[in-house]
């Protein structure tokens, strides 16, 4: 009895400090929200008022204008495009890292990691005077190539643990029943490490899609991205806060969707690839 009631008290505690802890983290987005749906006068008010007529002038203005789809048509096709091919140039990267020794693969490995230490801004520069000299800047064509090389190392990581959790007996078998190296990949390990591949693919498209400081360098008015027009209601004489909150609402939407619908994929591929060589 005396045991139980040791579980009850230790369960209930780690319930509350989850509970805590979520309520700290979605506070931001509820106080977000509530700003979308203020008049500028509530907006601004101090002490901050809770109880308050709310309107939805703030998403008419952003939905009714045509520069949010044209922002919005750029995320997706940059944010889609990028992945789609960072995806599937780290499944082979990290099946190459996970089935075949060679010399300096741990520091291949290692440089992945290494390469998530250094500050973005760190190659904002560089990129931006060799977008400028390849005519690169404001197009889709750079904003792909530059998310798409940030986004190979990590996925390459991650998707290294999926595939050593793999056993390769499964692969001999499928060449010894005619399969080449390639096909026994594709018919045999891709298939059973697809939960990994998606939950990773949900990751980067999230990182990817909330992007800001290399859309901000090397886009501009053309192919500019949702989080970069966020920035746009920031004027020399005011910032339109309601109108801002209410795109970057929008903005949470497809990724809460993504996340919402491929939530199994997420959990399973986190758990799938948990076994060390």
């Amino acid at each position: 009895m005396k045991t139980k009631l040791n579980a009850l008290i230790i369960n209930s505690l780690n319930y509350g400090f989850l509970i805590v802890v979520l309520a700290l983290f979605l506070f931001p987005i509820f106080w977000m929200f509530l700003t979308s749906i203020k008049h500028p006068v509530d907006a601004f008010a101090m002490p901050p008022i809770w109880v308050f007529k709310p309107t939805w002038e703030n998403y008419i203005l952003t939905f009714l204008h045509k520069e949010y789809y044209r922002y919005l048509w750029n995320s997706l096709v940059v944010t889609t495009i990028s992945i789609v091919i960072a995806t599937f140039i780290s499944a082979l990267a990290a099946y190459g890292t996970a089935r075949y020794r060679f010399i300096g693969r741990t520091q291949v490995l290692l440089g992945l990691l290494i390469f998530y230490t250094i500050p973005g801004i760190a190659y904002a520069i560089p990129l931006f005077l060799l977008y400028s000299r390849l005519g690169l800047l404001d197009t889709a064509l750079g904003l792909i190539l530059v998310f798409t090389a940030l986004t190979i190392p990590f996925a390459t990581w991650v998707l290294h643990g999926y595939f050593v959790s793999i056993p390769p007996d499964l692969e001999e078998a499928a060449m010894v029943d005619g399969c080449s190296r390639l096909a026994a990949l594709f018919r045999v390990t891709l298939p059973l490490a697809a939960p990994g591949v998606a939950a990773t693919a949900v990751l980067t498209f999230i990182a990817t899609w909330n992007s800001f400081l290399y859309p901000a360098i090397l886009a501009g008015s053309k192919y500019k991205t949702l989080p970069v027009a966020v920035a746009a209601f920031i004027t020399d004489t005011r910032i339109e806060w309601g109108q801002a909150a209410a795109v970057a609402s929008a903005i949470i939407l497809p990724v809460l969707a993504l996340t919402v619908a491929a939530q199994k994929f997420i959990i399973l591929g986190l758990t799938s690839g948990a076994l060390k060589e």
